[in-house]
């Protein structure tokens, strides 16, 4: 849509949201709706000749609509990233409970391969090799938690080209859309739509999503033992002394399954005396006893300021229970910033001893999350099947010896390490050096792993360095809008740039094999 200008049309009952240049029929993105779509339009905003939004009320949640059009591929590479820093920045800045779609006219070509891309793309690329462009959209979406819907769904070639050349011999896929990961699948289907007579030489696309709810019924688990409380020498002490009288007066029973049920009781009962049950959830483990105890105080003193009558004695306790307000709100405060800096140094020692298992188990419990283990397929004779690229130690070795992609994937572990953490990027509460911290201890082992035995390319070195940019930027919470330079924000952090991180490895491991 090359329209110059911005504005809002209505059209034969269709409302056309439109933003382009101002003086040129270049470029040009936007947007039709329904009458129906229409009504429940929250609002939408023109970003620039590239990028325009609109947020949609559905019955379940609110839909985000970023609709795009990405320079091509023989674009300048500074085009090209202020691009990807402006539509960072804009889907940044979309609610985290929205429902993203993604889509538009993004000029990439994707293969078929998924290595540790296995939430973001699909095993339907149809692209013999993934080019510049794609990858950027790769780290794009990996960062962001969105999938990329053509590649999920096995079409014919005729119905995943979208764009084709003016002459007739050379058709892509160029468009695609792209959906949050959490509600991939909604989305039921994606194809190009050959019939349709719009006037360009690029296909209509095609996406058909339905909303899936389902209640899921759990049950909610007993908290686990405040085993920490071993740790304490006092309270060890009587753990062991209350279980040996236990065990001292264990009944004899005839079968193993008793012996067993008594045993197993003896051990339950004495952790809940002595050690009792863990308050908080995963995200709270960082609180401490002390601070429990404050938290119940003011949890009494809201009830006793609750039952006063008068406005003097509700005055009273009201002074009282702001007072513990304040004390509980500070003191955790700083139990969450010794705990982030105590995980960051048990990152930072995992990191140096290539202990990448510690290192992702630190992960977990920075994001309480879980994630489930692929079991891999075995032959009649029980062997592991392997493709020819097979993963030594996480880091894949190519028979063709295709460094970059193993860049590539290395890249996108780390940008979903990254995007995990997006909670405490974001936080308040949490010191840029800290946040730092974890940065350099968590992120960058993540996309460093065997990077000696890469070689130094320019276009590695601009892989590995406009990751690094973008990961600060988000950090140091700058939008595209603040027009900072790379240099700036290298300053502002005082950290190297990635590619002379690797660079600096390569050379130690020369100088110790040499």
């Amino acid at each position: 849509m090359r329209w110059t200008g911005q504005g809002r049309l209505v059209i034969d009952g269709a409302t056309v949201l439109y933003s382009g240049k101002q003086d040129h029929h270049t470029h040009g993105v936007g947007l039709i709706l329904s009458s129906c779509a229409a009504q429940v339009l929250v609002g939408w905003r023109p970003v620039n000749e590239r990028i325009i939004t609109a947020r949609l009320y559905t019955r379940h949640a609110k839909v985000t609509i970023v609709q795009v059009y990405a320079p091509t591929k023989v674009a300048s590479e500074e085009e090209k990233d202020i691009f990807y820093t402006q539509l960072q920045g804009v889907l940044e800045e979309i609610p985290s409970y929205d429902i993203k779609l993604l889509i538009g006219d993004f000029n990439v070509k994707l293969d078929s391969d998924r290595r540790g891309l296995h939430t973001t793309v699909g095993p339907h690329g149809s692209a013999s090799s993934t080019n510049d462009n794609g990858e950027r959209l790769l780290m794009l979406t990996s960062t962001n938690g969105l999938s990329i819907g053509n590649t999920f769904f096995k079409h014919k070639q005729i119905h995943k080209m979208t764009w084709v050349s003016p002459d007739g011999n050379t058709r892509n896929e160029l468009d695609y859309i792209c959906t949050s990961t959490r509600w991939r699948s909604s989305l039921v289907d994606v194809h190009s739509h050959r019939g349709a007579d719009v006037g360009s030489d690029h296909y209509l696309v095609v996406g058909k999503i339905r909303l899936k709810l389902k209640k899921v019924q759990t049950v909610r688990p007993k908290r686990p033992y405040a085993v920490d409380n071993l740790k304490n020498d006092v309270i060890s002490k009587s753990y062991c002394e209350e279980l040996s009288k236990k065990l001292e007066v264990l009944q004899h029973p005839s079968s193993i399954e008793e012996q067993w049920g008594w045993f197993s009781r003896a051990i339950s009962e004495t952790a809940v005396a002595a050690l009792g049950r863990r308050k908080g959830s995963n995200k709270e483990r960082w609180i401490s006893d002390r601070k429990w105890n404050l938290i119940d105080e003011r949890k009494m003193a809201k009830i006793r300021r609750e039952q006063k009558r008068g406005l003097w004695r509700w005055r009273m306790e009201d002074e009282e229970y702001r007072r513990l307000d304040k004390e509980v709100k500070k003191s955790c405060r700083n139990d969450r910033r010794r705990w982030l800096e105590g995980k960051s140094r048990e990152a930072q020692e995992a990191a140096e001893k290539n202990e990448m298992k510690m290192l992702y188990r630190i992960v977990r419990e920075l994001t309480s999350s879980r994630s489930s283990s692929g079991v891999p397929i075995r032959s009649k004779d029980g062997r592991a099947l392997l493709s020819n690229e097979e993963q030594e130690a996480s880091s894949n070795i190519s028979s063709t010896r295709n460094v970059e992609k193993d860049v590539q994937t290395r890249i996108s572990k780390a940008a979903g390490v990254f995007q995990r953490l997006r909670n405490i990027w974001s936080s308040n509460a949490i010191t840029t050096a800290i946040k730092l911290h974890l940065y350099m201890s968590v992120v960058i082992p993540a996309v460093t792993y065997a990077c000696e035995t890469w070689m130094r390319t320019a276009s590695i070195t601009n892989m590995l360095d406009v990751f690094h940019r973008r990961c600060l930027r988000s950090i140091l919470r700058i939008s595209w809008r603040d027009h900072i330079t790379n240099e700036e924000v290298m300053r502002r952090t005082g950290v190297a740039l990635l590619s002379d991180r690797v660079s600096d490895r390569r050379r130690r491991l020369a100088g110790h094999i040499l």
